[in-house]
């Protein structure tokens, strides 16, 4: 299952780097996405969210946000807890 690690910070970023490369050492496919990168759309078929364009099911959210933290991406962070979407960390 891959891991979707949610950051502001770069891949150079030393914890986000120790990051992706525990979770390569662990076999697990971890994506980094800067939550700008994260869009919801309500359709027909029902609301979903989408990351870099892609639907996000299968992946466990890890945000590494810190300070940086936006109201906005509160808002995007629950509605991935309400969709069920598992979390490392939770919105609240």
């Amino acid at each position: 299952m891959p891991i979707l690690l949610l950051s502001t910070r770069d891949p150079d970023y030393h914890p986000n780097k120790r990051l992706l490369e525990a979770g390569a050492e662990a076999g697990c496919k971890v994506l980094l996405l800067h939550p700008k990168d994260m869009i919801s759309n309500i359709r027909k078929s029902g609301l979903h969210m989408e990351l870099n364009g892609r639907k996000t099911p299968g992946h466990v959210i890890m945000p590494r946000l810190g300070a940086t933290i936006s109201d906005s991406v509160m808002v995007h962070l629950r509605h991935l807890e309400l969709m069920g979407i598992p979390m490392v960390n939770d919105s609240w």
